[in-house]
């Protein structure tokens, strides 16, 4: 069996993966960017509050008006944007949230859904052996400029890796914190995958684009049955670095210590969620 065979069934547990967790992920483009700057953000929901969960290099000083959140379908900058309620983000790690409001995002969005707590999973950097699923919008194959004349198209796509032990992880760059099994979650960026809506194999340049995707642990054990309520959201994707085609995530549970933070009338639903962890309280 060559690499492509292998892909192709790879590709097969991969499919059902991403058409479960695909409508939790949308594009975002900076349009006073130059160039405009293409990221993605994962939609999380606490109890009625809608969040998009994403990177801190994402939102830029000023989102409003600026950070556009690309509807389901083409569309044009000028035909509108959806607002934020509450823009918060970690004051040491990669992360960040954008707050909605439920009915407008509902509108703006209706083939868009919000994962909910209970597909979120604490899992450290990764089970052992046990495969991921990235899930984002890439730079590479975006189209358009987002004008009447030249709508913007993004395709939201998903590949498979496994994560890498801590025993497995890189040497990072020295412009880069160290690595740390207590934050990050490391995995390989392939060079190839496939289109799941035409089963056409592509070329991986490079994953820019896809910070701010959910990292997905597909959820498959040896002795149950999979069903998509098996995926779990356990990352956040943040960087990658290219001679070694690695791509590097935070762990959820840091995420989830932003909105602990930032949203008090939340954190019993979390704590209670999570009855194991111990959230920590950012210093003034």
């Amino acid at each position: 069996m060559d690499d492509s065979q292998k892909r192709k069934i790879a590709s097969v547990s991969s499919e059902s993966i991403f058409k479960a967790v695909s409508p939790y992920t949308v594009a975002m483009i900076d349009i006073k960017a130059r160039p405009k700057e293409l990221s993605s953000g994962t939609l999380v929901q606490i109890e009625n509050r809608m969040f998009i969960a994403t990177c801190k290099h994402n939102i830029p000083q000023n989102p409003e008006k600026r950070l556009w959140i690309l509807p389901s379908e083409p569309e044009n900058v000028a035909d509108g944007m959806i607002g934020f309620t509450s823009i918060k983000r970690h004051p040491i790690l990669d992360l960040g949230l954008l707050e909605v409001d439920s009915e407008s995002l509902h509108d703006y969005l209706p083939k868009k859904s919000c994962c909910k707590l209970e597909q979120v999973r604490i899992a450290g950097c990764g089970r052992a052996n046990k495969t991921i699923t990235l899930c984002g919008a890439p730079t590479q194959f975006a189209k358009g400029d987002g004008t009447e004349i030249n709508p913007q198209k993004t395709l939201i796509m998903g590949f498979s890796s496994v994560p890498y032990t801590p025993q497995e992880f890189p040497n990072v760059p020295n412009t880069s914190h160290d690595a740390d099994q207590e934050i990050d979650i490391f995995y390989e960026y392939p060079e190839q995958g496939f289109r799941h809506d035409n089963n056409e194999e592509l070329d991986l340049e490079h994953p820019e684009g896809f910070s701010g995707g959910g990292i997905w642990d597909q959820g498959f054990t040896e002795r149950e049955m999979w069903n998509p309520s098996n995926a779990k959201l356990i990352g956040i994707q943040s960087s990658w670095f290219e001679p070694e085609r690695y791509a590097r995530g935070i762990q959820i549970k840091h995420w989830l210590d932003l909105v602990w933070n930032e949203m008090p009338d939340l954190r019993q639903i979390i704590e209670s969620s999570f009855p194991s962890e111990n959230f920590i309280t950012f210093e003034s």
